[in-house]
């Protein structure tokens, strides 16, 4: 991931271990987390949206679906507790909330757990008091933190991290020749995500009514 690629640049002699905490978890609860996000997400999306905004308000950390969720995350996390004890890392940082919050309150403050926002908007679950500080992405976000009432000391404006790939990009004829796409020949570039959510096909559809060429990066399909 980027944050890893980092480290490994500007501190050369740090270990980075880089973890997906979702694998930890039982296959049951990974399986359901994975289908309900998706098939909500594609086949009801105003439900979604429903839900991800009733949720976003600092009360809901202490609700009943906050409180399940901890438990479901306490519950599925112990192997994650055992293998970053095992590594004892200076520092822990995520970038997704499944598990983070729990690990926060195990390792923190002793081990600083921070959290990557890696959205342009964050939710209620990212800000999460036992985190040791937050790095978020726009003026937006970092609103979202303060107005929860968290100290600005511990909320920093960084952007969201990319690939150190992307520091110096080739300009355009160069990257069209690599490609092998004509250097005349309007072209869009289509991502919908590793998991290819989204009106995709629609999308291609029409840019390629309005005279452009489409070139699609797929995820897991």
């Amino acid at each position: 991931m980027a944050l890893e690629k980092w480290f490994q640049k500007e501190i050369p002699d740090s270990k980075v271990l880089c973890l997906d905490t979702l694998s930890f978890s039982l296959p049951i609860v990974r399986g359901v987390y994975t289908r309900s996000y998706l098939e909500m997400v594609r086949h009801m999306p105003h439900l979604w949206g429903y839900f991800y905004e009733t949720t976003d308000d600092p009360e809901t950390r202490n609700g009943v679906i906050a409180t399940l969720g901890e438990l479901t995350e306490k519950l599925n996390i112990q192997k994650l507790k055992k293998t970053l004890l095992f590594f004892s890392p200076d520092a822990i940082l995520f970038t997704h909330f499944f598990g983070a919050a729990a690990i926060a309150e195990s390792f923190a403050p002793d081990i600083p757990v921070f959290y990557v926002n890696t959205d342009f908007l964050s939710h209620v679950f990212h800000r999460n008091p036992a985190f040791s500080a937050w790095f978020v992405s726009s003026e937006e976000t970092l609103c979202q933190y303060l107005a929860d009432g968290l100290s600005p000391e511990r909320v920093f404006l960084t952007g969201i991290p990319v690939d150190p790939a992307y520091v110096s990009p080739p300009g355009r004829e160069e990257a069209r020749e690599r490609l092998g796409l004509d250097i005349d020949e309007r072209n869009a570039l289509v991502m919908g995500g590793g998991l290819g959510v989204g009106a995709i096909e629609e999308v291609v559809r029409s840019l390629h009514k309005g005279g452009f060429a489409t070139e699609g990066i797929c995820g897991l399909h």
